[in-house]
């Protein structure tokens, strides 16, 4: 784990949280932690450090503080992936979670930028974002919803390359067609970018950042449904109302680190269900995606919470 902390509030920010990449725990930088609940030990949801890794739960005061909290994960795996091997991957759903992502495009409030100068702290400045390449956990096909999010939100105020912001590879309407076309590009990557899993075989990404609907979904990994069950690498789905393409849990869990930001009352049934594996009379872990992520080499999963999303989970 890295002994260099994230810095704290940009300057539009009034509250502080953070938050170590490669599985580390919330960590001060030099303010006051908001609240952490609690961290798991390898028992319960996340099973055994063999089966499932370094799970662990952080808990924010409120939703502005854990918006903080991603970003600062973001910029420890960004700033350690560069100085280790020349790059960093990262994985991003869309919606609120995606929206978070701007905090990394705001400048710090005074104060934290003495501070993080002073302690040496890793700030979004420190990074080289022309080397980080971004991915989509899951995407409408042809919309392309969540590149356009990505890249009105923070990959071209970053600097990121617009050819490192790897969207869906054509305007086919066919999500079979998308899937395989996209899991081609990833593998064509090649292993500067993208080196393979050595236990898998997939590609593996240095960070993979989730949100969770109030349903349990994960990208477009919906409760029950046959690409939950399948695993794979890029699956392709199709109804009447949408076509879209998702990685599935196997891919997810080829990474080297995967974080969940869950904000939210409407969500806290479902975190409370998983969290503390109370399922419901005939149902399994493909009713509960979340709780298909885990690995013996996966970092993770961190679950980056705010008070609200937990609000029905008994510590």
């Amino acid at each position: 784990n890295s002994n260099v902390h994230g810095a704290r509030a940009r300057a539009s920010t009034s509250s502080s949280a953070s938050a170590s990449a490669s599985g580390a725990a919330p960590s001060s930088g030099g303010h006051e932690e908001t609240w952490i609940a609690s961290e798991f030990d390898g028992e319960g949801s996340l099973g055994d450090d063999e089966e499932a890794g370094n799970g662990s739960l952080h808990v924010f005061e409120n939703a502005e503080a854990l918006a903080e909290a991603v970003c600062e994960v973001v910029e420890m795996c960004a700033f350690e992936s560069i100085k280790a091997r020349g790059a960093f991957t990262l994985v991003v759903p869309g919606g609120s979670v995606a929206k978070m992502l701007k905090g990394l495009t705001m400048p710090l409030a005074p104060g934290d930028a003495k501070m993080a100068k002073e302690q040496n702290i890793v700030t979004s400045k420190d990074i080289d974002w022309t080397k980080v390449h971004v991915f989509f956990a899951n995407e409408r096909v042809p919309a392309r919803k969540n590149e356009k999010l990505a890249r009105e939100t923070f990959t071209n105020a970053l600097g990121i390359p617009p050819a490192n912001v790897h969207g869906l590879v054509s305007e086919t309407e066919d999500a079979e067609v998308a899937a395989k076309e996209y899991e081609a590009h990833l593998l064509s990557l090649g292993p500067d970018i993208l080196p393979p899993n050595e236990e898998t075989g997939l590609p593996q990404f240095d960070l993979v950042l989730l949100g969770m609907g109030a349903d349990a979904h994960i990208g477009s990994l919906y409760p029950g449904s046959k690409q939950t069950r399948e695993g794979g690498c890029i699956l392709g789905l199709s109804s009447s109302a949408k076509n879209s393409i998702t990685m599935g849990v196997d891919l997810f869990n080829s990474s080297l680190s995967l974080a969940l930001a869950v904000s939210g009352t409407d969500k806290a049934s479902t975190v409370s269900r998983i969290l503390q594996v109370d399922l419901l009379d005939g149902e399994t872990a493909y009713d509960y995606p979340p709780l298909m992520l885990g690995a013996p080499w996966l970092s993770g999963p961190q679950w980056l919470l705010d008070a609200d999303a937990v609000s029905e989970l008994a510590f």
